[in-house]
């Protein structure tokens, strides 16, 4: 029991600054409200700031968890160092790749942003930021709770039978006839625009060389911007 003791008093007397090093506050609040996401490249920004409270270097690591949220929306965020892809949750991640410390000098601060994009789509989403040390990844020294929550949009009957078919879809899609619909945006998983048409009932869009993936579509109204985003899964044929 006693070496034990020693062990953790040791490895508490290595952390710099033992006691709290650095501090982690998100600058917009940690409840953050949307009234309106009805644009499908709305950027949710959630910048927070890590500040080293200690004499010495830190070099830290950060790493997201996505507790909830709608299953289109996409989260990512970017640091000092770079702009990391949706699929990356931490700064240090071996599986993918990934090793880009955050390291603050003696009373620097830096921030880094959790970007939202909800892709039209109303809910709310949860999220944790936790910070460790680069040399203790696994002791979790702060930890920042964060939620999203965008306003929901009323929709009619006729909007909500609204539909794209085939989906999956390998060379084409078409839309269910209306009255409401004047464009079709089809966007990737990271909200850039790939195809753009405009909308005609009983006409077919032509989307085969589109690479293979999931996709959201947003049905789009002149008059009311964005009635309704669906998520298409495009696939090719093998040879």
């Amino acid at each position: 029991m006693n070496k034990i003791l020693l062990f953790f008093l040791l490895l508490m007397s290595a952390l710099p600054g033992y006691g709290q090093a650095f501090q982690v506050e998100s600058l917009v609040g940690e409840r953050i409200h949307v009234t309106n996401v009805s644009n499908v490249q709305t950027d949710i920004e959630v910048p927070v700031r890590v500040t080293n409270l200690t004499d010495d270097t830190l070099s830290l690591k950060w790493s997201k968890t996505v507790y909830e949220q709608p299953e289109s929306w996409v989260t990512q965020i970017n640091d000092d160092e770079t702009f990391y892809l949706p699929n990356v949750n931490s700064n240090i991640d071996p599986a993918a790749g990934v090793n880009a410390p955050l390291v603050l000098a003696a009373g620097e601060s830096a921030e880094l942003v959790l970007h939202v994009f909800p892709l039209g789509v109303q809910g709310t989403g949860i999220y944790n930021l936790m910070f460790a040390y680069s040399s203790l990844p696994g002791y979790v020294v702060e930890s920042l709770d964060l939620e999203v929550n965008a306003s929901p949009v009323v929709k009619s009957t006729e909007t909500r039978s609204l539909s794209i078919y085939p989906n999956p879809a390998i060379s084409y899609i078409e839309i269910t006839p209306n009255n409401q619909v004047d464009r079709i945006e089809i966007y990737n998983t990271v909200g850039r625009e790939v195809r753009s048409f405009f909308f005609e009932n009983g006409k077919r869009y032509n989307i085969a060389d589109l690479p293979q993936g999931l996709y959201m579509v947003a049905l789009v109204s002149e008059k009311s911007g964005i009635i309704k985003t669906v998520r298409l899964l495009k696939r090719t044929i093998r040879p």
